[in-house]
């Protein structure tokens, strides 16, 4: 099961919430969290801040992560 959900504050800012369930082998499900605020000024300049939660009968993971692209154009 995999649900998204964007909203876009300005033209530059928004924020992204993603939600994705699997089912392992041994019949328990494991969800991943994540929420995403991102900054694209142009395409190819991108900035994201997020978080994400592994849940696997309960929390098992926490991540808090930056991620910066610039592309280079010659």
């Amino acid at each position: 099961i995999f649900t998204r959900f964007n909203y876009q504050f300005l033209e530059p800012f928004g924020l992204r919430l993603v939600q994705q369930t699997t089912l392992q082998d041994d019949g328990n499900p494991e969800t991943v969290l994540s929420s995403l605020l991102t900054w694209m000024r142009t395409p190819g300049n991108e900035l994201y801040i997020g978080t994400s939660w592994t849940l696997d009968e309960g929390l098992t993971e926490q991540m808090l992560f930056a991620k910066f692209t610039h592309l280079w154009r010659l």
